[in-house]
């Protein structure tokens, strides 16, 4: 049984309006958990 990160976060259910999707949520998490393991915690680089 082999699963990748991006499948799996594709299950996630988009809990958004219409209003707010301006991109896919996997994306939007993949980016921030991308982000949050190059030593990104903030919207300011230190």
């Amino acid at each position: 049984m082999s699963a990748n990160l991006i499948e799996q976060l594709r299950q996630v259910e988009d809990f958004r309006t219409k209003d707010g999707q301006r991109h896919s949520l996997w994306l939007v998490l993949l980016l921030v958990i991308m982000g949050t393991m190059s030593g990104y915690v903030g919207y300011q680089s230190t």
